[in-house]
């Protein structure tokens, strides 16, 4: 599942494309929840290699893209142990020979998990602002900005509008499900 942003639809700082490898049900869901909750960061790996080949034809990737996993707040990722984003964001870059920063984005504030949260417009409020690009923040053309689930889209689209207002040309969005 994925595509470009529909030139009508398309923002200025909105996301360029989104791909979600699966659909959020069943086994994959399980997977997703067992990697975040019960910290099984080891299935990252095993989700990732079990990716169809043809998914990763929708990035017209230039020389110098970068993968960007969404940060969690620190306080969350000293609960869990690790971001699952960045094991996921690990794994591609493996697969796709593409580099990862974890040093360009950063949470600025502590919120509260989107999954606990009823409707979109709590999580687009629950998100906004909330990310900030830190000192190791290098302009960049091109970003995979990685995460796990795409639910309403409000990470994806609050951390993408924070890189793009640095000055980064497209972020397309990578979520393992949608």
């Amino acid at each position: 599942m994925g595509g470009r942003t529909h030139p009508r639809c398309r923002t200025r700082y909105g996301l360029d494309g989104l791909t979600s490898f699966f659909r959020y049900t069943g086994v994959i869901r399980r997977a997703i929840k067992s990697m975040k909750y019960r910290l099984v960061s080891d299935l990252a790996h095993d989700l990732v290699s079990i990716v169809p080949e043809q998914m990763f034809r929708f990035w017209e990737l230039s020389s110098g893209a970068i993968i960007v996993p969404v940060p969690l707040h620190v306080t969350r990722e000293r609960d869990r142990g690790f971001n699952q984003a960045e094991v996921i964001g690990r794994e591609l870059g493996m697969v796709l020979h593409i580099p990862m920063q974890t040093d360009m984005l950063r949470r600025t504030k502590q919120t509260a998990p989107q999954v606990a949260l009823s409707n979109r417009e709590e999580r687009l409020i629950n998100m906004k602002g909330i990310f900030a690009v830190t000192a190791g923040y290098k302009r960049a053309m091109n970003i995979l900005l990685v995460d796990d689930v795409f639910t309403t889209g409000a990470t994806l689209r609050s951390a993408a509008a924070t890189l793009k207002r640095a000055g980064t040309h497209t972020v397309w969005g990578v979520t393992l499900a949608r």
